[in-house]
């Protein structure tokens, strides 16, 4: 709608600026003693508007798609001033031919400069509008990379507090668990198990990237089968989730926790306790892309605890480095399943 009204705007403007020029003009003719009636003027100005916003646009095609765009522009330039006047004389003929003018036709080479003068000073006018409006598209498209070059800014910002949020003392957390299960092995096994893949998926988590900012995708598929394995053993035989992976992922590389953290949202917001409607994740990777999907039921529960944090940062890093055109993510939602499913383009 406000493009829409701009539009609207821009063409009043052109409108109004023509009806000035075209008054101003005709008033100076008059004064000067010039004998054609006003509606005469007519076929002739709408070829000087047509010439001018045709140059117009051919000048900004040649200075947008040739580097060497005056040797098209000079060509071009001489052959569209032949043919404005061979329709310049067709319109004198069909004016003196209907009796629109009060003299007849002659061609003279005086009328002829004259005419190709007039063409030339459209077409100079066509190039400063052309040059104006090159300048202002050209600040435009400056200030829209700064514009986005402070977004990533902002973004950059966003993760790396995202990020800091979930740091801990590597040092002090596995000193813990070590201690825990050095505690329970004896008494608990199932919990000393857990215990140690807590372990695994911590260390994961906090194993840094590569130079590139990026993990291979083995780490994030055995991470996720970290996440499942626990969570089995703390819902042991209430717990229906399958896993599938197919394709081929020799050094493949994914921004860390990217998968990861949808499946943290299934296990976390979904119902995995129903064997008819099992949760399903499924990662198919191809040299093209890579297809990931969730499906669950919804935990029936009143708490409305989720802030949506992770699958924020999670769009956030896929921004930062796919890019919204290499990327698709879209969310389903029923009143009792949820459906997640991400397009990769590698």
């Amino acid at each position: 709608m406000r493009t829409s009204k701009l539009n609207q705007t821009i063409v009043l403007r052109h409108v109004l600026a023509w009806v000035i020029f075209i008054t101003y003009e005709v008033s100076i003719s008059a004064i000067l003693g010039a004998r054609m009636s006003y509606w005469s003027y007519c076929p002739f100005y709408v070829l000087h508007i047509l010439l001018f916003y045709g140059y117009a646009s051919f000048c900004l095609y040649l200075v947008k798609t040739k580097k060497q765009w005056w040797f098209y522009l000079i060509p071009m330039t001489i052959v569209l001033i032949f043919l404005h006047q061979c329709l310049i004389l067709l319109v004198e003929i069909g004016l003196s031919h209907f009796h629109l003018i009060d003299t007849t036709f002659n061609f003279t080479i005086k009328g002829l400069a004259g005419s190709v003068w007039r063409c030339i000073y459209f077409l100079l006018l066509s190039s400063s509008y052309c040059m104006i409006i090159y300048i202002i598209e050209k600040n435009n498209r400056v200030n829209q990379l700064e514009l986005k070059s402070l977004e990533a800014e902002k973004d950059r910002y966003k993760i790396e507090n995202a990020y800091l949020l979930v740091q801990m003392n590597p040092h002090l957390l596995f000193n813990s668990l070590s201690f825990i299960y050095n505690s329970v092995r004896k008494v608990s096994p199932e919990a000393a198990k857990g215990v140690v893949i807590l372990s695994d998926i911590m260390r994961h988590v906090l194993s840094g990237p590569d130079e590139n900012g990026l993990i291979l995708i083995d780490s994030e598929i055995d991470h996720i089968n970290k996440l499942i394995e626990i969570s089995r053993l703390r819902f042991q035989n209430d717990f229906y989730l399958s896993f599938n992976v197919n394709g081929v992922w020799d050094n493949v590389k994914i921004p860390p926790l990217i998968l990861v953290t949808f499946v943290e949202n299934l296990l976390k917001h979904g119902d995995l306790t129903e064997s008819l409607s099992p949760g399903v994740i499924n990662l198919e990777i191809n040299p093209e892309n890579i297809l990931f999907s969730t499906q669950n039921l919804i935990k029936k529960t009143d708490l409305s605890y989720s802030t949506r944090i992770g699958i924020n940062n999670a769009k956030l890093r896929l921004d930062s480095y796919f890019g919204q055109e290499r990327y698709q993510l879209d969310f389903q939602k029923t009143i009792n399943s949820y459906n997640i499913m991400l397009n990769i383009k590698l």
